[in-house]
């Protein structure tokens, strides 16, 4: 839930810093939303050139990674391979998620605990894992799920803008009642 939430609440910020011009406008592509919401930038081009250029070991232009993200070109190398593989996992991650859990910059990972057999004292690292990838699965269908809502037309739009209108306003109208009790109590 928290992750549609997020999806849903980050919306009108992504319109604002990186379509202005179309902040409810059916052009906004999931995974350039997508990037955005798991903190890679606006771009989805830029954040595949980073995610690429940061993964040592690989022999492969960035360029033609894109192209085969966007699926205008097929994968030659057994490395442009292993880069769109990788690509896919690390698009739908926090760009911190692998640092100091046992994962190499490669995406290769091993059991960073080797008390793996105690249940007990794995509980919490369990149970946080369990939630961060709930967390990911939710925010990345609430993703498709909020811009397939902008693509489906104006009426939509329109409502969508005034929900998001309404939201902020009770939103104002709450910080103003709790301003309002704070100074009165002085």
């Amino acid at each position: 839930m928290a992750g549609y939430a997020w999806a849903i609440v980050w919306l009108p910020v992504y319109g604002t810093v990186c379509h202005v011009d179309k902040v409810f406008g059916s052009t906004i592509d999931p995974d350039g939303y997508r990037v955005y919401l798991l903190d890679r930038g606006c771009d989805i081009d830029a954040a595949i050139r980073q995610i690429v250029e940061a993964t040592p070991n690989l022999s492969v232009d960035p360029s033609r990674i894109v192209a085969i993200q966007h699926g205008t070109l097929r994968a030659d190398s057994a490395d442009e391979f292993l880069a769109a593989d990788l690509l896919q996992t690390k698009l739908r991650r926090f760009p911190d998620a692998d640092s100091g859990n046992g994962c190499t910059p490669d995406g290769y990972c091993t059991i960073p605990d080797s008390s793996a057999d105690d249940p007990i004292r794995n509980a919490p690292h369990a149970y946080s894992a369990y939630v961060r990838s709930q967390f990911l699965y939710a925010l990345d269908d609430g993703a498709d799920y909020v811009t397939s809502l902008l693509r489906m037309g104006v009426v939509v739009q329109v409502v969508m803008a005034l929900c998001y209108a309404a939201a902020m306003l009770a939103v104002v109208k709450c910080v103003v009642n709790f301003m309002d009790a704070r100074f009165r109590r002085r």
